[in-house]
């Protein structure tokens, strides 16, 4: 009798998950063969009428160089949305950084029936209020709410020019984020004999600075009471700008990012409660709890947060980008919105076949390979942070472009297209700035609406 083990016949389980492993990596071997040596397809080129309209418009204007756009039929559609949300519980606060025209400014503040805006550049302070602020005393006040907390020198700089603003009704709410600063704008107001109202900055997770706590809070709060009446609280800011970049298990996952609205909201919701149970008289009509951005505001509407179980202390939500939506901005949150910014650059040029300087022998093979690379078009403008909209079948060429908006020689946009491309020289192409801060790029910007030009508005000279 042997003493050796039985051997175990193979299930006919084990040899079909065999089989299948083995098949599945050979046809990850056929497809990565296949993607080596198979050319990719030629791109389809449809016609959109929403650009060709543009296109037709802009040429009848003269235009022959790189344009910026808003179309205000869209732009419309996107404050709508934001009314829908807001309803009549929570107030609309435009932020400057995203809309930077006084002239965009004063279009959604009307259409939103709104007069309250949030600045992040002491220089910019005068200008905004003698833009904005107007001495109409059928008009309310602007009122300012300072979306960072700014050194004490940026105090003394809008102290020294507010002579310039005499008669105008405005209030700037000056950002306080933690005893320091505070004393700091405290001497300044005692020894100029002055007044700056404060609000104070709540950390709700976004940990960049502020209030972590509602003991915190309590202790600030007994310090502007010291400083009374040159230092007046009258709200407290918490942005949880964290929330659109809370860690996801995949692209379509918003559970990480729904934890972090609810436990941003819970926060700041003890911390109003702790300051309104200390001083209740402090939380009037005039006291202002800000909160939201452009790609968390959604989540506001009463019926979201009662379906989450959560309760907000915000009375007012800051919004910008979500009502131009540039490219950045393509959020499922935002899916609603309709992009209304966009970038007109002319076609100078076109190359066949496309050469590259040092890299052509690799060019050359690339092109044959891939026909969308046959031939180079080169753009009026660069240096965007652009991505192509229209026409399709543009694209960067990554030995050229450090980035698709980093040129080798930056004063000419250069992109790939196929020899039977339809573009050509004195055509536009049109792109989506990733950010709308792209308006002060420019020294006019171009309204259309219905598809037709209707006016220019100037942006604010410069970012910063």
């Amino acid at each position: 009798m042997s003493d050796r083990a039985p051997q175990t016949l193979p299930t006919s389980h084990g040899v079909l998950m065999r089989r299948a492993g083995g098949c599945l990596l050979f046809a990850l071997a056929l497809m990565l063969v296949a993607r080596l040596v198979w050319p990719p397809p030629v791109e389809s080129v449809a016609t959109d009428p929403y650009f060709e309209t543009l296109q037709a418009a802009l040429r009848e204007r003269g235009v022959a160089r790189p344009c910026v756009l808003i179309d205000l039929d869209r732009l419309d559609a996107n404050l709508a949305q934001v009314k829908g949300v807001l309803g009549t519980s929570l107030a609309f606060r435009a932020t400057t950084k995203s809309l930077p025209s006084y002239d965009l400014l004063n279009y959604v503040l009307r259409r939103m029936g709104s007069r309250r805006v949030m600045e992040f550049h002491g220089p910019h302070l005068v200008p905004l209020l003698e833009n904005l602020a107007t001495s109409d005393p059928a008009e309310p006040p602007l009122d300012v709410l300072l979306g960072k907390p700014l050194p004490g020198a940026a105090l003394e700089t809008f102290l020294d020019g507010a002579g310039a603003l005499q008669g105008r009704q405005y209030r700037v709410r000056w950002l306080i984020d933690d005893p320091q600063r505070l004393a700091a704008y405290r001497a300044i107001v005692e020894r100029r004999d002055a007044h700056a109202d404060i609000a104070l900055e709540v950390d709700v997770g976004l940990h960049r600075g502020g209030l972590a706590d509602p003991a915190a809070l309590s202790a600030l709060w007994t310090q502007v009471q010291a400083a009374a009446p040159r230092l007046q609280l009258v709200g407290l800011l918490g942005y949880e700008g964290h929330v659109p970049h809370a860690p996801s298990l995949g692209p379509g996952d918003s559970l990480a990012q729904a934890q972090a609205f609810g436990d941003a909201v819970t926060t700041f919701y003890h911390v109003v409660e702790r300051l309104r149970a200390q001083a209740p008289a402090l939380l009037g009509a005039d006291f202002v709890v800000n909160s939201g951005g452009s790609k968390t505001y959604p989540r506001y509407h009463k019926d979201a947060l009662s379906r989450a179980g959560l309760q907000s202390a915000a009375t007012e939500l800051a919004i910008g980008s979500a009502l131009l939506k540039p490219a950045d901005f393509d959020v499922p949150l935002l899916a609603a919105h309709q992009p209304a910014l966009f970038i007109a650059d002319p076609v100078l040029k076109r190359v066949s076949p496309g050469k590259l300087p040092f890299l052509d022998a690799i060019g050359s093979l690339w092109r044959r390979w891939n026909r969308n690379r046959h031939d180079v078009i080169y753009l009026y403008g660069g240096g965007w942070a652009l991505r192509p909209t229209y026409p399709a079948g543009l694209s960067s060429n990554p030995l050229y472009n450090d980035r698709p908006s980093d040129n080798r020689i930056p004063n000419q946009t250069l992109l790939n297209v196929a020899k039977n491309h339809p573009i050509q020289s004195g055509d536009l192409v049109f792109f989506r700035p990733a950010q709308a801060d792209v308006l002060t790029q420019f020294e006019e910007i171009i309204l259309v609406r219905g598809g037709r030009m209707a006016g220019t508005w100037h942006p604010i000279q410069r970012r910063l």
